[in-house]
């Protein structure tokens, strides 16, 4: 009886760090599997978004029965950049007019999420009381790495299946399978040596072979491509001359000319049969727009005319991926904060993904909450750096950790980094540990 009323002791003394050790696990095992519909968008409230919700509040519970002391490092600007969201949600959804956030709901959500990803670095900075825990958490994190690895690799190889979200079709939690074009990246395995040293120059080996090799390089060079563009004289319409595959990002329509030499193609080049083809299909696409039936003897009775219109150039082209960003994206991004920099549009105000997380920020919540969440970056970092001074035996781990916040600043320009969930969470986890370990230290020396 003793014994068990003394496991019961230490379990409740301990209930948050064992929590936040399931949370290391699960956050990154459990698969992104749907369970709730949220209306009027294709976003899914999945399993795993009900992982940080119960982690936070056992740690609540746990704070007001003072079983665990609160961090309030970062607490202020963190509190002030939640303040920020949702003034700016408030404000836009009830003030201006016409709303820039009409559905209450989801800028609700979108607001919260932020709460969301956000809470769980107050948890890993109050749970991090000593140098044994803060190791202890590394050491759960490379064996989940690891583990996500080793499956990875069950998908290259052996079929496992996974489920995806990045894109309304994938929603649904339907499983898939990846193929032979498909990558993955192998470096959890690399977390298995101990020696950081080593780790970060075999790191950064595998980042540069990564720039001079493989898949990634020819993605990269695939973003801007030359290619033939037909150009309707009379119009202006414009195609590419292109073939779609699985392994190749079509070409969008963001044109720029070439820097150098005439765009003009030789004649050899470009026949008067290819001309009369693009001619041909140009009518046959524009006769099904407009539900006109033309038979094969009248689209090429009109061909021969269009044909005489059409001048094959040579331009440079950006993938589809790119010219989304480049003609869609980023210029609503830009055009929601010209017309409120202050506090932006709001949450949700422009659409679920901007693929910058930097113009989001800037276009949902203006300079205000911009300054606060980049302020937020800065002083983790400078904890991190302190460390990196102060605890000279892990100082690797500590520049890592500052290097890996200027990587994620550098991907926040292309992707919406700090709003992908899986992410997120091991982030501002991670960010806690950091902030944890370093109060840590700071007390130890007021004790000396």
């Amino acid at each position: 009886m003793q014994k068990l009323i003394k496991s019961l002791k230490w379990i409740d003394d301990n209930l948050v760090h064992v929590a936040t050790i399931a949370f290391i696990f699960l956050t990154n095992l459990v698969p992104k599997y749907p369970i709730s519909f949220v209306e009027y968008t294709y976003i899914r409230i999945r399993i795993d978004d009900v992982l940080p919700v119960i982690l936070v509040a056992i740690f609540f519970l746990q704070l007001i029965r003072r079983k665990v002391s609160l961090n309030i490092r970062v607490l202020v600007p963190i509190v002030m950049f939640w303040v920020a969201v949702f003034a700016s949600f408030i404000y836009n959804h009830y003030v201006t007019s016409p709303s820039t956030v009409p559905i209450f709901n989801i800028g609700f959500l979108h607001s919260a999420r932020r709460i969301q990803y956000m809470a769980v670095f107050f948890v890993a900075s109050s749970v991090v009381v000593s140098e044994k825990r803060f190791m202890q958490y590394l050491k759960y994190y490379f064996i989940t790495l690891t583990i996500v690895g080793l499956y990875g690799l069950g998908q290259k190889f052996l079929a496992f299946p996974s489920i995806q979200s990045m894109n309304p079709a994938y929603t649904d939690g339907r499983l898939l399978f990846l193929n032979a074009s498909d990558r993955i990246s192998t470096f959890p395995f690399l977390l298995l040596m101990r020696k950081f040293r080593v780790f970060c120059i075999a790191i950064g080996i595998t980042a540069v072979l990564l720039l001079v090799t493989g898949d990634m390089t020819k993605r990269f060079l695939q973003t801007f491509q030359v290619k033939t563009v037909f150009v309707n004289e009379q119009t202006g319409g414009t195609s590419v001359d292109q073939k779609i595959t699985v392994k190749n990002l079509p070409a969008g329509t963001k044109a720029f000319k070439l820097p150098f030499g005439n765009d003009t193609l030789p004649t050899p080049t470009v026949t008067e049969k290819n001309l009369k083809l693009e001619a041909q299909r140009q009518i046959y696409e524009n006769a099904k727009r407009k539900g006109i039936y033309l038979s094969k003897e009248q689209i090429e009775a009109q061909s021969d005319e269009l044909a005489k219109l059409i001048k094959p150039k040579q331009m440079l082209l950006c993938d589809i991926s790119c010219a989304t960003r480049l003609e869609v994206e980023w210029p609503r991004a830009i055009v929601a904060f010209k017309s409120n920099p202050l506090i932006g549009t709001g949450p949700s105000s422009i659409t679920e993904a901007t693929d910058n997380d930097i113009l989001r920020w800037l276009g949902e919540t203006g300079l205000v909450g911009t300054l606060l969440f980049v302020t937020i970056l800065f002083l983790i970092s400078r904890y991190a750096f302190k460390l990196a001074h102060i605890d000279h035996e892990k100082r690797y781990l500590h520049y890592g950790f500052i290097f890996g916040v200027i990587a994620l600043l550098v991907n926040a320009l292309y992707v919406d980094i700090f709003e992908a969930s899986k992410m997120a969470y091991n982030f501002w986890i991670m960010s806690g540990m950091i902030v944890g370990y370093y109060t840590f230290y700071e007390k130890r020396k007021k004790k000396t």
